[in-house]
């Protein structure tokens, strides 16, 4: 990703990697990779697909990537319930607007 991108990307998406709950997904692995690095490569391939396509709502699209999977392996891992419980855990810790719901 250039600098210019990189940056832009970054600040999209810089208060929901300072909350602690994002952090500690670090901690928990899904896909064969940390769940935080497996949403941060959803957000990016997001980020880069919105500013191919010239989509408008990349703000949105990319935060909600980044938050798809928002849970621990203790609220729920289930494949059937884990949505609902990301979308829960950003309710509770982000301003999400209803497109990125």
């Amino acid at each position: 990703m250039k600098i210019k991108k990189q940056v832009e990307f970054n600040n999209l998406i810089s208060d929901i990697l300072k909350n602690e709950e994002v952090i500690s997904l670090r901690y928990e692995y899904h896909h064969g990779i940390s769940r935080l690095d497996h949403s941060l490569s959803v957000a990016k391939l997001t980020f880069n697909l919105c500013k191919l396509f010239k989509i408008n709502t990349i703000k949105e699209t990319t935060r909600a990537a980044l938050l798809h999977d928002f849970f621990h392996n203790r609220e729920d891992s289930s494949f059937k319930g884990h949505p609902k419980t990301a979308l829960e855990n950003a309710k509770r810790e982000f301003n999400i607007n209803k497109m990125q719901e």
